[in-house]
């Protein structure tokens, strides 16, 4: 309990960053009923990430390493939030190609994944996977016009901060093995990292809202 409160008090913004991961899951519970198949798996893909980020402070606190953990946030985003995309979508060459960019980035994760190590190449693929699979949803929702009002369609709030969180953090991730070598300054790698927490917070924010607007996208289809 000591180490932990001690991570709390030296990295405050680590901690609030992990705990607010439980708001997208305890809200998507809240109105799982409500969801569609797409953003039930956001639900799924957060409570993930939040068993994984619980392992890695586990695993910090107990002074073990656990890059290997950073390293798998890659295969979770581009496996969870692709298969989630993938049931919102509705044309079916954008199913097909956003399959294709999946398997394809996918296998790019798992053959650059390394256990003791970041490594760049897998975590590219993980952002770049974010950024390619948004900007499919949204040309799907562009081109079929079948949303009268997009500020209460859940989807649309997961794809925007799907695009957010892979946009805002693929320079960070591009540039990460020059972040994390010796050297690089403390302050340099703290203002980075803190902005790449800051960004997934918000990312978290957006999928709230998602979930949260979900009972006005069904009034408005009862209506």
């Amino acid at each position: 309990m000591t180490d932990l409160l001690g991570f709390i008090s030296k990295y405050p913004l680590d901690a609030f960053s992990h705990l607010i991961i439980l708001l997208p899951i305890v809200t998507g519970f809240i109105h799982y009923t409500l969801l569609q198949k797409g953003p039930k798996i956001f639900i799924f893909y957060f409570l993930t990430v939040f068993i994984k980020e619980s392992v890695g402070l586990y695993t910090a606190l107990h002074g073990t390493a656990n890059l290997y953990l950073q390293n798998s946030q890659s295969v979770i985003d581009i496996g969870l939030i692709g298969l989630a995309f993938y049931s919102s979508l509705y044309n079916s060459k954008l199913k097909s190609n956003l399959l294709y960019t999946l398997v394809a980035c996918l296998l790019v994760s798992l053959a650059s994944f390394k256990i003791d190590v970041i490594s760049p190449i897998n975590q590219i693929a993980g952002k770049l996977f974010c950024i390619i699979t948004a900007l499919f949803f949204f040309t799907d929702t562009l081109r079929g016009l079948r949303i009268v009002n997009l500020t209460i369609y859940p989807a649309f709030w997961l794809g925007s901060g799907t695009l957010l969180y892979g946009a805002g953090t693929f320079l960070i991730t591009l540039f990460g093995q020059v972040l994390v070598s010796s050297s690089t300054s403390e302050d340099t790698f703290e203002f980075f990292w803190n902005t790449q927490q800051i960004i997934y917070c918000m990312f978290c924010v957006f999928t709230t809202v998602g979930f949260w607007v979900s009972r006005y996208e069904k009034q408005q289809a009862a209506e």
